[in-house]
């Protein structure tokens, strides 16, 4: 017959219809499916008996289904019916309506379909790798969120569980996995082509089923339990998988320790996929990976994605009790899944390397995506309303996964971690196998502590945003008194309308009083410390364990900053990130700021220093095209990390650790950043030995010396693009890539925009080469927009859901120009569609904010720097 594919192209103009979830009437206990993969044409061909309760009479199934074409559909129940087949495409349903209505009881639902094996790294789709020097495909799937729908027409719902038997006819020379170890395997015909049946899943929904058709290597541990763990790499990577194999294994029975329930499944396979949208799925024991999430190559990776892999499997084995034992009701309540995940991987992470101090890197990774993306007003609640497939990808943020395990960590400190414990048992043990919503959580945390959990946590989770307290001290004949402010905090301005108010479980430390709580609810608010000195500093938040900003008198901030080197790391960090966001803000001023970090030039911790290096990028990409950013400004730079550098230097001291490494890095990259004579003509010799092939630079170093080599002499980048084509290792393409958005030229960057757009950069990694195009001070951010608006046919075509969202942000949120903005606002007044909205008004809003900033603080900035860096 002839194949139809159900595609639908991108609506411009036009907003999803009112959306609604699916009927109820009949429900699904178990799916037989079974799948036969064309790598050839890229398409698949699949059937489904579906075991389904029908709980009211109805003469029609509804089901999810997307970019698929059902043959036939019956249903056999008392007696067999065959169905009329309707599509809604939009809502992505398909409608089955038989003669007569179907009665109350069991029945068998039997669907034959036909799809596309797609390229847009969702649903059931291919990916395409090199085997000795042979271009190959293999088949792998993503199905959240929600697209189980493109590969079996389901119930593509959280709420509906079931067991799902997964059977795949599997091409010659390539190997199957799925959720469950295999149960029977039989040929099917001459040329190699086997049916591989695996054993029944537990009772899950539909977006954590997987299966993969490829080609691997395989490495195998068990934990102390008999759990499999197997990884996956590619063909002739075994060594790139034992880091992977190493931390699996371990921390599978730290969480069944800690959550107290063991992992219920007989194995768990990690696989490494070449094309992959984020950085890993969840599937429960079929967990996939982006290959550089995955793969740690024991000479060429380097300490920070080390860390990242070990992070990301933390997570992903995480899911599988947060998440697959106990499933979200529904989209709304995603950060049960994601901000638990979040939080729970640095516990692991801490329990394997403690060395790495990660709880402090906590602040610079997730307090800091959190609470950046939620000075916006634009920004969303963690619980937010979600009224169809388009608008689920949208949530999956730096809300849904930093805010939530933000919020976590504080409840965590507020309640204590045994009594926290407690909750998390009682919860995981009452929903296991079922589905679960926020207030649920709540109930099992008020049950553990006693405390009214709801009442408190609403505030943080159903509201937008997070406050910032004002703190001043007021007479006191005894010990000491504060008076308390709470405001909500806008990175654009504070406004006085916004009356959001929070329930704030507020910590204090002074040297003489330990960390102390008290719960504060109004908008103004007295705390009394009896024993607190009037001599000693006060510091509120410690550790950072609070999701909101404080703002000291400046007779407190004096005591405070008098002392800071004598502070524990996060309370260095939390400082001098107040001090940059309330200069941001306009709460204070970006001079006071720079001011501050001068007294930070004699820290030592990596995190500390990371902290300024994010935070003094942010604020260069603000000034970029200001006259005095290639004077003055790049000379404060390489005063204020002089002092670091002498210290770390360029090459490794004897016995040095993790954090060592990284913090060499960042000292590096900002020294070039800021024309240091020095480093570059040193990342200049260090390059071309390393061209070639007379020196090694170490990976640390690779992500530093590279854009150095390139911005600093432009005949190197058909340098890189050997290098490119020399390795194979994902990690490296990466770092190569990513630094040719570094060239000096706009000839450069535009022959950068277009290499991007050819198949030697995967589609996943096309959106990072563009990033740091638009960030680059030579008209980058121009340069990437008009690219975008350009071939936008084919962006919109390319991606979707959050790999979309990801994409206009990074061409619309880099500019600080009125004009530019506006053009951006018109192009997209009548190329509207759904899923996009609050991302574009976020990067408006973002950029706004940006350019009220430096019209504000220009001047200044330039006359402290003219005095002070002549």
């Amino acid at each position: 017959y002839q194949r139809r594919v159900r595609a639908s192209p991108p609506r411009f103009g036009s907003i999803m219809a009112t959306f609604t979830r699916l009927p109820t009437h009949v429900l699904p206990e178990r799916y037989q499916v079974r799948i036969q993969t064309d790598l050839v044409n890229f398409t698949f061909d699949g059937e489904v008996s579906i075991q389904v309760i029908v709980k009211n009479q109805t003469s029609e199934i509804v089901l999810n289904s997307c970019e698929i074409v059902v043959h036939s559909a019956s249903f056999t129940g008392e007696e067999t019916q065959n169905a009329t087949i309707r599509y809604e495409d939009q809502e992505e349903k398909v409608f089955l309506a038989f003669p007569s209505p179907l009665k109350v009881g069991s029945g068998v639902l039997n669907l034959k379909y036909s799809g596309i094996l797609n390229a847009k790294m969702k649903g059931y789709y291919r990916s395409k790798y090199v085997r000795n020097g042979e271009e190959r495909f293999m088949a792998s799937t993503q199905f959240e969120a929600p697209d189980a729908r493109r590969a079996i027409p389901c119930w593509d719902e959280p709420e509906h569980r079931a067991v799902f038997s997964i059977t795949l006819a599997v091409p010659p020379n390539r190997i199957a996995i799925s959720n469950m170890p295999v149960k029977s395997e039989k040929q099917l015909s001459d040329d190699g082509t086997r049916e591989i049946t695996f054993d029944d899943s537990p009772l899950m929904p539909s977006y954590l089923v997987a299966w993969v058709i490829g080609d691997f290597d395989y490495l195998e541990d068990k934990t102390p339990n008999g759990v499999v763990i197997g990884v996956y790499v590619p063909p002739g990577k075994r060594d790139q998988g034992t880091f992977a194999l190493s931390v699996a294994t371990k921390t599978l029975p730290f969480y069944e320790e800690y959550f107290g329930i063991h992992y219920p499944l007989p194995k768990l396979d990690l696989i490494a996929i070449p094309d992959f949208a984020a950085g890993a799925m969840e599937n429960w024991g079929c967990v996939t990976y982006r290959e550089t999430a995955l793969l740690v190559d024991p000479i060429n990776s380097s300490s920070g994605n080390k860390q990242w892999v070990a992070l990301v499997i933390g997570h992903e084995l995480a899911h599988q009790w947060f998440g697959n034992l106990v499933t979200m009701k529904w989209w709304t309540h995603l950060w049960l899944n994601e901000g638990f995940a979040t939080w729970v991987e640095y516990l692991t992470v801490d329990n394997l390397f403690p060395e790495w101090n990660i709880w402090t890197q906590f602040a610079i990774i997730d307090i800091r995506r959190a609470m950046t993306l939620d000075a916006l007003k634009n920004s969303h609640p963690i619980e937010v309303e979600v009224r169809g497939p388009q608008e689920i990808d949208e949530i999956f943020d730096a809300i849904s996964y930093s805010k939530g395990c933000v919020v976590i960590r504080m409840l965590v400190n507020y309640l204590g971690l045994d009594v926290f414990k407690q909750g998390l048992h009682h919860y995981l043990n009452k929903h296991q196998y079922s589905c679960a919503a926020t207030e649920d959580l709540w109930e099992s945390l008020s049950f553990a502590s006693g405390k009214s959990v709801n009442e408190l946590m609403d505030t943080w989770t159903k509201q937008t945003g997070y406050p910032i307290i004002f703190v001043t001290e007021v007479p006191s004949e005894k010990g000491r008194k504060f008076h308390i402010k709470q405001q909500r905090y806008f990175s654009s301005g504070l406004d006085d309308s916004d009356q959001t108010l929070w329930q704030i479980p507020l910590s204090y430390l002074t040297p003489s009083v330990p960390t102390t709580y008290t719960v504060i609810k109004d908008r103004e608010n007295e705390i009394y410390i009896p024993d607190a000195k009037k001599e000693d500093w006060i510091k509120f938040n410690p550790s950072t364990v609070g999701f909101f900003r404080v703002h000291y008198s400046p007779e407190l901030l004096s005591q405070l900053s008098q002392s800071v080197l004598s502070l524990p790391a996060l309370d260095r960090i939390s400082l001098e990130t107040e001090a940059f966001a309330f200069a941001q803000s306009g709460v204070a001023s970006t001079t006071a700021y720079l001011e501050l970090l001068l007294s930070y030039k004699e820290e030592e911790d990596y995190t500390v220093w990371n902290n300024i290096s994010q935070n003094l990028a942010s604020l260069g990409g603000v000034i970029r095209t200001a006259d005095f950013y290639d004077t003055h400004f790049v000379k404060y730079g390489r005063e204020l990390f002089s002092k670091v550098f002498e210290r770390v230097g360029w090459d490794p001291k004897e016995g040095e650790g993790h954090l060592a490494h990284l913090l060499r890095s960042v000292v590096l990259s900002r020294l070039g950043a800021y024309k240091d004579q020095s480093v570059t003509d040193e990342a200049l010799r260090r390059f071309q030995l390393f061209y070639e092939k007379k020196a090694d630079i170490a990976p640390d170093l690779r992500v530093l010396v590279y854009p150095i080599a390139l911005r600093n002499d432009p005949s190197n980048y058909d340098k890189f693009l050997e290098l490119l084509d020399q390795t194979d290792l994902h990690e490296e393409k990466l770092r190569i890539l990513r630094s040719l958005g570094a060239a000096p030229t706009e000839e450069l960057l535009k022959r950068t925009l277009d290499f991007a757009m050819t198949d030697k950069v995967r589609a996943q990694d096309m959106i990072a080469v563009i990033d740091t195009v638009a960030l680059n001070r030579n008209n980058g951010a121009e340069l990437a927009w008009k690219f975008f608006t350009e071939n936008h046919e084919e962006f919109f075509l390319r991606y979707k859901g959050f790999l979309l969202c990801r994409l206009l942000t990074v061409v619309t949120s880099h500019t600080t120009n009125r004009e530019q903005l506006q053009k951006i606002k018109e192009w997209f007044q009548d190329r509207t569609q759904p899923g996009i909205a609050r991302t574009l008004a976020q990067s408006y809003e973002a950029v706004e904010r940006n350019i009220a900033w430096l019209e504000r603080e220009s001047t200044k900035i330039e006359e402290w720097l003219k005095n002070k860096f002549p």
